[in-house]
């Protein structure tokens, strides 16, 4: 995928009750707000199917906010999040399966930087055409050099409300792989809801500790990480629950190596070993 310089944030309001001429194709009738200015954009709703889901119990004994959040992994470092009534669907790359890219009636696919193995762009416009209203997000390079679908740029502190939940995005960069290639885009993101718990979704970095952070999705391992940062990465962000991504590098046979660090060091008491298609509750 081709590099773009890397975009800014600015505050933008999204009010689903109105059209602005040449946003036609804008999509779902999310809402963007940033602190501290004062541009207003609006783009149309689309009319969505109701939808239901089944909610587990809340994990509030282990100091998250009451509430229920069903999580599942896609592969990688692909996670579907559905709370408050809404589902969103976060980096589908190449590591994940055939089934991320059937999914159906989500409300938002969130990409949080253009390396393939966090978006395929093969598989990608089945993955929309499956979920036609759903609120496209990602950090400013993808969303210009993808070619399929309107992407919305995110940004560091910029929250985008869909549906029950907000998406609040999380840094600017991706870490240093090495110090002779170009550092791409990245942003994570924060998603939560009222009286749901909030989960973080780093992408690729480790450079982000976020207050407030109740579920951890953890990059276990990758070319620009090694096991002291990932265990330092987890103390600082302190989440009462964690589960790992990006481990479709890991050799099953070696695991335990990386894993084992996280559950001894870590410091957090629910860390839940989930695999490539596992789901849980928090």
């Amino acid at each position: 995928m081709q590099r773009w310089p890397l975009g800014t944030g600015r505050h933008v309001e999204m009010d689903p009750d109105l059209t602005v001429p040449g946003r036609d194709a804008a999509r779902g009738g999310a809402r963007q707000v940033l602190a501290g200015e004062l541009q207003t954009i609006a783009v149309p709703d689309r009319q969505r199917r109701e939808r239901t889901r089944q909610q587990g119990a809340g994990v509030g004994e282990q100091g998250c906010k009451m509430g229920s959040m069903q999580i599942t992994r896609f592969g990688h470092a692909a996670i579907l999040v559905e709370a408050s009534d809404t589902r969103i669907l976060i980096d589908p790359g190449v590591f994940s399966s055939d089934e991320t890219f059937a999914l159906t009636g989500l409300d938002a696919i969130v990409v949080t930087h253009q390396h393939p193995d966090h978006v395929d762009p093969d598989r990608l416009p089945a993955l929309l055409a499956g979920s036609p209203d759903a609120v496209l997000l990602s950090d400013p390079e993808s969303a210009a050099a993808l070619d399929v679908g309107e992407w919305i740029p995110n940004a560091e502190g910029l929250e985008t409300v869909v549906k029950g939940l907000t998406v609040r995005g999380v840094g600017a960069q991706h870490a240093v792989i090495l110090p002779e290639i170009p550092r791409i885009a990245n942003i994570g993101v924060l998603v939560t809801g009222s009286g749901d718990p909030t989960l973080f979704h780093p992408g690729d970095t480790y450079e982000h500790a976020p207050d407030g952070v109740d579920v951890l999705a953890l990059p276990l391992s990758a070319p620009w990480a090694k096991a002291s940062e990932t265990v330092d990465f987890v103390q600082r962000v302190s989440p009462s629950v964690l589960f790992p991504i990006h481990d479709r590098t890991i050799a099953d046979v070696a695991y335990g190596a990386y894993w084992g660090q996280v559950a001894a060091h870590g410091g957090v008491d629910d860390v839940r070993q989930l695999g490539q298609s596992d789901a849980t509750t928090v």
